[in-house]
């Protein structure tokens, strides 16, 4: 996964970044949201890891701006609101094994519906009848849950 990290502290960012490279993540850093935003800007990202709290502000100024979910990281997680593009809040110091596992829960896929919401929804009853039974079909509790 091609991974943005974002924190001020210089020996936190490279040993997060060495962190994530050797679970064999591609990862590009930022010490500020300013660096943040302009690598948002120049590269596609699948995940952002952000301190919450930066010299320059806080990950609010540019989380709501990225198109890829953002895991923010602080030391006071109720101060980080929870919604939007933040789609994950873990409380400093963070475990490897907790950090790698938010990132592989907000990379899987998202189903586009439920079965319910298909079968509700204003379809042709043989196009409603596929779809049910290829989602009957789909373990019962997928990677994505």
């Amino acid at each position: 996964m091609r991974c943005l990290l974002v924190d001020d502290e210089p020996g936190i960012r490279d040993g997060m970044a060495t962190l994530l490279r050797r679970r064999g993540h591609e990862v590009r850093t930022a010490g500020d949201c300013a660096a943040a935003e302009r690598l948002l800007a120049e590269q596609v990202f699948d995940v952002v890891v952000s301190d919450w709290r930066l010299p320059d502000g806080t990950a609010a100024s540019f989380a709501p701006s990225s198109p890829c979910p953002v895991i923010a990281v602080s030391g006071h997680p109720e101060e980080v609101p929870l919604g939007g593009s933040i789609q994950a809040v873990l409380t400093k110091p963070i475990a490897p094994a907790r950090l790698e596992a938010a990132i592989v829960a907000l990379a899987a896929p998202k189903p586009a519906c439920t079965e319910g919401e298909l079968a509700a929804a204003e379809l042709p009853r043989d196009v409603r009848h596929v779809l049910v039974d290829a989602l009957a079909q789909l373990p019962e509790r997928a990677p994505y849950q």
